[in-house]
């Protein structure tokens, strides 16, 4: 295994402006990027220009996509533009230039032809080429692999909520301002990071936990037939570029051609810490630290109990980068699915029955009184006929919604077992204290803890409740369904709880708390 240092640059941040072209950062200028086009002409002195792309890509470029491209770089000293071509033939790139110097009958031609095979997916309509001020001339065509294309669509469609990524809307909302109406809006000319784009990228990246439960980012490259010294990796604000190289000598000149990987990785990558590896079977490996800027999305959809059945206890959770959600109890379902998107949580054309039926994925319900179940109860028969989904809870609470719920007395039976079964609900009984995987995609897993809600009556016997410990990627969150002090509860049910959790405080993974109080 050989260890590749990364060179660290500024993006168009330089304190001579001639380094951009004589130096490495020169790397990162790309003829097919609008922004690079406009910057850098201001900036250096003016590229001679042999063919220019048509394409723009500022449009639609976002944060977070990754780009491939083939280079070829040749010293043509002694030649002026007008005299260098450019050419596609076939699967070939032909470079030629001939130039005549004449002193009266006397006359000097010097010229030269250099062919290139070009890569197989290569876009030969966008072929770019021009010479730099120390005479280099550079001929760039943008890569297009179809497999890494389909590749990148699903995965940014895996990833897309409504009509907006999850974690564009939190960017959004992070770091925006406020119009008349409270929505909240992306500040002028932000640009939000695409997760679906960067998980299908052509580097493969995952993040994964590390061996003490911190995460970070792996991604590899397939790079067979480079040694160590032909690959260079480099890294400026969150872009990370690799390049291979291939050197050509003939009798008269020398030249090189690059193939180009580029990939921006997400807000709060350590790319202080970036490091890579090249292995003995040929790949690339590049790993960073990451800090998630927020390890839980939270949507409330009701906060209260009591009368107003518009606004009983019902909160939506999943982590960052996902639209699949756990919804924790569901006093209110589809009215606040409704006031959320009335307020602009979803984004622009969002549709709350989708919504609801799509993007909840399963329930936790902590105990079975009305103003924790109104919702799961009512909009029952609104859920997805051939999609059941499953809802977790302790065993007594399971059994209060078949026996006294979905009993075809109260209300349909829109469990999977009992009398005439709808099938709408999948029950799963949760053990306590034991931690149970309750999605996939996103990593969400849950520990119960049972819980003392109130007397029942006049008698000792006491009401359970629950709390539930949620975890992803080593963050966790704590909600407690309706509950009350140990000394008027005449239990140890919440000292065990905070032994349980305290530890996790401690280490600073406990990232919100939610409690919910009993009232006498």
């Amino acid at each position: 295994m050989s260890f590749i240092r990364p060179s660290f640059f500024r993006r168009h941040l330089w304190n001579d402006p001639f380094d951009n072209f004589l130096g490495s950062n020169f790397d990162w200028y790309d003829p097919f990027d609008e922004y690079d086009r406009s910057i850098f002409p201001i900036h250096t002195p003016q590229l001679n220009w042999i063919r220019e792309p048509e394409r723009r890509r500022a449009s639609t470029y976002q944060r977070g996509q990754s780009t491939e491209k083939f280079r070829v770089q040749l010293n043509v000293a002694g030649f002026t533009p007008d005299t260098v071509k450019t050419n596609i033939e076939g699967n070939k790139l032909i470079i030629t230039a001939k130039q005549e110097e004449r002193d009266g009958d006397d006359f000097h031609v010097r010229e030269f032809r250099k062919s290139y095979d070009i890569p197989e997916h290569a876009d030969k309509s966008n072929l770019a080429s021009y010479i730099t001020p120390n005479n280099m001339l550079i001929v760039e065509l943008p890569v297009n692999n179809p497999i890494h294309q389909q590749q990148m669509l699903d995965s940014h469609q895996k990833y897309r909520g409504s009509d907006q990524s999850e974690h564009e809307r939190q960017i959004a909302t992070t770091h925006s301002d406020s119009n008349q109406n409270g929505q909240q809006l992306a500040p002028k000319g932000y640009s939000p990071f695409d997760f679906g784009s960067f998980y299908g990228s052509t580097f493969g990246p995952k993040i994964v936990d590390g061996p003490s439960g911190e995460k970070k980012i792996d991604m590899n490259l397939d790079m067979k037939g480079y040694t160590p010294e032909q690959i260079k990796v480099s890294v400026k604000d969150n872009d990370v570029c690799v390049q291979a190289e291939q050197s050509y000598r003939d009798n008269n000149r020398s030249s090189r051609s690059y193939s180009y990987k580029q990939v921006t990785l997400p807000p709060g990558t350590q790319i202080e810490n970036l490091q890579s590896t090249l292995t003995q079977d040929g790949h690339l490996k590049i790993e960073a630290p990451y800090r998630p800027l927020q390890a839980f999305k939270i949507i409330p959809l009701g906060v209260k109990g009591g009368s107003d059945e518009s606004n009983l206890s019902a909160y939506l959770v999943t982590t960052e980068g996902s639209s699949a959600y756990i919804c924790l109890d569901a006093g209110t379902l589809y009215a606040g699915v409704y006031k959320s998107v009335e307020y602009g949580v979803w984004g622009k054309n969002a549709v709350p029955d989708k919504i609801f039926r799509d993007n909840i994925k399963a329930y936790l319900i902590s105990h079975a009184h009305i103003d924790h179940v109104n919702g799961l109860i009512t909009n029952s028969a609104e859920e997805h006929k051939d999609k059941i989904k499953p809802i977790y809870a302790l065993r007594n609470v399971i059994d209060n919604l078949r026996e006294h719920y979905f009993n075809w007395n109260s209300w349909p039976n829109m469990g999977n077992n009992g009398q005439y079964p709808i099938n709408r609900y999948h029950y799963n009984v949760l053990q306590e204290g034991e931690k149970l995987s309750i999605l996939k995609d996103p990593d969400i897993t849950v520990t119960p803890y049972s819980l003392s809600h109130s007397k029942v009556g006049f008698s000792s016997k006491t009401y359970g409740s629950t709390a539930f410990l949620i975890e992803s990627h080593g963050n966790y969150l704590l909600y407690l369904g309706d509950t009350g002090a140990d000394e008027i509860e005449k239990t140890d049910k919440l000292q065990h709880l905070w032994s349980k959790v305290a530890p996790l405080i401690k280490q600073k993974k406990l990232r919100a708390i939610f409690i919910e109080v009993s009232f006498q």
